[in-house]
């Protein structure tokens, strides 16, 4: 069960629907604040989005024969696709959304992995001026970028159809992930007001940033993951979008008895998301 938003530093541009559409400047420390596709069609995962939630792509060269496709609303970059490299294909790796959590230091906090019982992917390394980034992997599984901004700082709009709502980590162990967040990230564990099952958020400078949870039995031995949210107007009809394009509604929406209503969906190459209808009377400390 997400929380309401994702909390950033920013100014309100407009209101849609009742909702504040914030352009945001700045994430704190500890905030997740960008999301990225690797997928194994490029051109049909930038169709089905733009078909989902109106992005528009600019394809920025990053090789040769190579592009990160930057997913914009209004001019803003709001989420990245990429097609995976020959590798990770051959490999028969699923496309997947990655979320990225701001830190002030990649390097200093990739430090803090290992003791915490995490291991490290891909160790920090540049992305042009863009930003400094490493992969990272928490005692569960639940695999996790590091996003140390320069020139971009993760997703420049909220509170709107089509934007970064929400992230959390459905783990095997969640104890042991929720204590490696502490450890590495710095940020506090407060439990969900009567939420069931256990649902705990992760506090940055006192606001919830994403959320923890065990894996609920019905997924079987689905592995620890993040799952993200995407931020909709309309819950029921973006379901119904996403199979028009091609997609299939894993899980149907359902009113998540307070920040919103929820589906869980997968794109046509196979990628799982969630979409929320967020709740504008929602609060989840009252």
């Amino acid at each position: 069960k997400p929380g309401h938003g994702t909390p950033k530093h920013g100014v309100v541009i407009d209101q849609i629907g009742g909702a504040e559409v914030t352009e945001v400047t700045s994430y704190p420390h500890g905030m997740p604040s960008w999301l990225d596709l690797g997928t194994t069609d490029l051109a049909g995962a930038e169709s089905f989005y733009n078909g989902m939630f109106g992005w528009e792509a600019t394809q920025i060269p990053t090789g040769e024969n190579t592009v990160y496709s930057m997913q914009e609303i209004s001019g803003s970059d709001v989420a990245g696709i990429y097609e995976q490299p020959p590798e990770q294909k051959a490999a028969g790796m699923p496309p997947m959304w990655l979320a990225y959590i701001t830190v002030d230091d990649v390097d200093a906090t990739t430090a803090l992995v290992a003791p915490a019982g995490g291991s490290v992917m891909k160790e920090p390394f540049d992305i042009m001026d863009a930003g400094r980034m490493a992969v990272i992997v928490d005692p569960s599984v639940g695999v996790i970028a590091l996003w140390q901004a320069k020139s971009q700082i993760g997703s420049w709009r909220s509170g709107e159809h089509g934007t970064f709502s929400w992230t959390e980590l459905i783990s095997t162990d969640p104890d042991s992930a929720k204590a490696f967040l502490v450890e590495v990230f710095g940020v506090e564990i407060v439990p969900m007001p009567d939420a069931p099952g256990g649902y705990t958020f992760f506090m940055v400078n006192g606001t919830p940033g994403g959320g923890v949870m065990q894996r609920p039995d019905e997924m079987g031995e689905v592995p620890s993951h993040w799952m993200n949210y995407f931020h909709v107007d309309n819950c029921e009809a973006s379901a119904e979008k996403a199979t028009e394009l091609g997609g299939t509604v894993m899980v149907p929406p359902f009113d998540t008895g307070g920040p919103g209503t929820v589906a869980v969906l997968q794109d046509p190459q196979g990628a799982v998301f969630s979409v929320i209808q967020p709740n504008p009377d929602y609060s989840p400390f009252g």
